[in-house]
């Protein structure tokens, strides 16, 4: 019965529960507003898609990079006939070590790279120092052999050039840092 009396109530008084109405742009206003937040949520995916994207063709590019260097490092100086004296071997492993040094002391300087990344990367050149000794004690028993100098001043090219590629690369992963920050915080 009550259920019919409630009924019945709002059916005679229809008129005063229907006297409010939205403005007519209402809707229109409405449907902007969810049109508007559905664009930032599509960017915001699309922007995720491109950043993916762009690593992967940056890993790519990198590793590329360094195996056509090292390829053409090793052509190079295969086809170059390097007769060097000791005294001028020496001034040019001061150069290569002093220059690499510069660059790998920028790399420990770089405060925007995680501590894990710079142990890695320290840790493939103590790697590479260990061939290095290896080709001064073959230089020591063999002090005029030119294929062993010339190892060597191939392996002061390669390290200076991964640490230019590093260096570069950590670079624009700052710059991608602050782009992503600066967008976060918009």
């Amino acid at each position: 019965m009550k259920e019919n009396n409630i009924e019945i109530f709002i059916k005679e008084n229809l008129d005063q529960f229907d006297s409010d109405f939205p403005e007519k742009d209402h809707i229109d206003r409405f449907l902007d507003k969810l049109e508007q937040s559905e664009r930032t949520m599509n960017h915001r995916k699309k922007y995720l898609y491109y950043s993916v994207a762009a690593t992967i063709i940056l890993l790519f590019s990198f590793s590329g990079y360094f195996l056509w260097d090292f390829t053409t490092i090793k052509n190079r100086t295969k086809n170059i006939d390097i007769t060097i004296s000791n005294i001028e071997f020496k001034e040019v492993g001061e150069y290569f070590k002093d220059q690499i040094n510069i660059q790998l002391d920028q790399i420990k300087s770089m405060k925007y790279i995680e501590p894990q990344l710079k142990d890695s990367v320290f840790k493939e050149f103590e790697a590479m120092e260990t061939n290095y000794r290896q080709l001064q004690d073959e230089l020591k028993n063999n002090p005029n052999d030119e294929r062993i100098m010339q190892a060597i001043i191939e392996h002061y090219q390669i390290k200076l050039d991964a640490v230019n590629q590093i260096i570069q690369s950590f670079s624009i992963s700052k710059t991608n840092f602050k782009i992503n920050r600066h967008e976060n915080s918009i």
